[in-house]
């Protein structure tokens, strides 16, 4: 279940900060078939254990989706605005409010897996 709702939250967070671009997004099967993946708790490209631990990532465990959330943020100074009480950077426009989602990533035992992914993200971008 959190699978799911996290991938909505990464979905809906896409969305409302790329509003320009959602005709774009909708078409993107990139975008879709990660977010099929964010649901499954499949998010690594390791095919092995050496190429996990090559890599850095923790072998034997899978990253989960554990919570995430919708915050609404209006910019207060051009070019960043505050989330989860971090300031994130980009071509955001004084006075205009934006839906950012953000998700919170674990590691959990999965024989087989790699772990690639812990810790709290906005858009992709660890915060």
């Amino acid at each position: 279940m959190f699978g799911v709702s996290c991938a909505a939250i990464a979905f809906a967070g896409v969305w409302g900060v790329s509003e320009s671009k959602s005709e774009e997004l909708a078409n993107n099967d990139l975008l879709m078939e990660n977010v099929e993946a964010l649901t499954r708790g499949e998010i690594d490209d390791a095919n092995d254990e050496s190429e996990c631990k090559k890599q850095g990532d923790i072998w034997g465990r899978a990253s989960i989706c554990a919570d995430g959330g919708i915050e609404t943020v209006t910019c207060s100074k051009k070019g960043e605005i505050r989330v989860l009480g971090i300031t994130l950077f980009g071509s955001y426009e004084n006075g205009k409010t934006y839906i950012i989602g953000w998700e919170r990533y674990t590691c959990d035992s999965n024989k087989g897996s790699c772990c690639v992914k812990q810790g709290v993200f906005v858009n992709e971008h660890k915060i």
